[in-house]
Parts: structure tokens; sequence; C-alpha cells
């Protein structure tokens, strides 16, 4: 036997013996401090981990729309609004469209909430607002308008115009990506940023939530939130891509007027 086996013999045999060194009882008292300790560290991290969330969640101190209207003096009502909308308003390459069909039957591309945004949801929303000058798509910009209200945080994507001074001007659009599907829980945010943005002058506010296969519509105007009874999905692209175009349309001739 090498010097080096003997050595690590010698070591396994100390360990050993020192645990044998301990009674039954000692051995289990320890074993349970441990798994206190273990069970304690555990609460611990998911607090931290559930205040972070809490700390950095955009417009997340409301837990209901409901809550939202109630804070706000919003009424809320479903109504069917997208009527109006033109079918080929507007003109996609063949290439941009095919591009996004590969992506959304691609798994990767919907595995997580990132995926979903940077592969699906912002390609989309890029395609239309560049249609429409001067708004321009901002991505995780602060928006902060009264902190007392809990009308602050960093939005998914606003669309707004650029001020002089290179800044994001008021948004008469946001959008937000439904987390874990959930729509309910995206309009709350949403109605909230729409809120914020009313209370910076904006007149009337689209708001736009989406799994990116799903996308669903709301408008705030006059203290009364309208939310879209249906749908509209990515099985046909191009009513996707025109109901879009005529959002911003609206908002476009909003921020001109």
């Amino acid at each position: 036997m090498g010097t080096h086996s003997r050595r690590a013999s010698v070591e396994v045999k100390r360990e050993f013996s020192f645990l044998l060194s301990f009674s039954d009882n000692e051995l289990d008292a320890g074993a349970s401090r441990l798994h206190s300790h273990a069970g304690a560290w555990e609460r611990e991290t998911d607090n931290f981990l559930t205040g972070l969330g809490e700390t950095i969640m955009p417009y997340g101190q409301f837990a209901t729309i409901g809550q939202v209207a109630e804070t706000f003096g919003i009424t809320l009502r479903k109504k069917w609004f997208l009527q109006d909308v033109k079918k080929n308003s507007i003109e996609v390459p063949d290439y941009k469209q095919a591009e996004i069909k590969k992506r959304l039957s691609n798994t990767a591309a919907l595995r997580n909430e990132a995926a979903r945004c940077n592969q699906i949801i912002t390609p989309i929303l890029n395609i239309v607002v560049d249609e429409h000058e001067p708004l321009q798509l901002w991505i995780e910009e602060s928006f902060n308008v009264d902190e007392d209200n809990g009308l602050t945080g960093t939005p998914d994507y606003l669309i707004a115009p650029e001020t002089a001074g290179e800044e994001m001007a008021i948004p008469p659009i946001c959008v937000i990506e439904a987390k874990q599907d959930k729509f309910d829980e995206g309009w709350t945010q949403a109605l909230a940023e729409m809120v914020a943005a009313s209370l910076k002058g904006s007149t009337i506010c689209f708001g736009i939530v989406t799994t990116g296969k799903a996308w669903e519509f709301g408008l705030l105007e006059n203290r009364v939130f309208t939310r879209e009874p249906d749908q509209v999905t990515t099985r046909d692209l191009q009513d996707l891509f025109d109901t879009l175009n005529w959002i911003v349309s609206l908002a476009e001739k909003e921020i001109k007027e």
C-alpha cells in the first residue's frame, strides 16, 4: 500500500472513531438540531426571495383588478370594441410572418417568460410600432408616477414617443406579458400602469396583456376601463397584426391631437 493510501485509511478510521464516540441519543439530538437549522434557513431564504419579488415586481402592490378600480375610482366593464378593426390594414412581409410562425412552433421560444418576450412578443410589437413614428417600443423602462399609491415600477413594455430630452414621454399603450398564462393578474398590473399614464395626462390609454400566443385588449378613458371579452390569437397572424395596428394608430392619433 502506498503512502497516500495509508494516510487516507488512517483518516477514515479517525472519522469513524470520532462518530462512534457519541451515543445514539447524542447523534439523534445533533441530527435534530441540524434539521431545525436547515428548516429555519430555508424559511428565511423563502422570505427573502418573496420580499425581493415584491420589491422589484412592477406595479405589484395590487392583488386584483377590482382593488385597482376601487383605489382610483375606476368603473370596470367588458364590452366589444374591436369591431372597427380594418382587415389587411398593415402589410407584413411574408418572410417576417414565416419567422414568427416558426418561433411559435419552437418549444424553446415558449419555454419560459424571457423566451416568449424575446422571441415572440417583442418581434411582433416591433413590426407594428415601426410603422408609427414617432412612437417607440420601450422595454423595462422605469415608470414612476405615484409612490404613495403604488404606481411605480418597471413595466414589461410601454409604447410612447421620445421627448426632446431623449426620455420616454407619456405612454398611451401599456403591454404586459401574462406570467404563467394568468390574464387576470396581468390586467391588474396593466390597469395600474394605465391609471399612472392617465395621471400623467393621457386622456385615453390602451392596455394589452399577452402570452405571446393569446392577446387581450382594453382601454381606459374617463375613468372607465373597458376590456374586450374576446382574445385575438396567433392562429391568424394577419388578424393580430391588424388589431395591433388599429390600436397603435389610435394611440398615434391621440398624441398628435
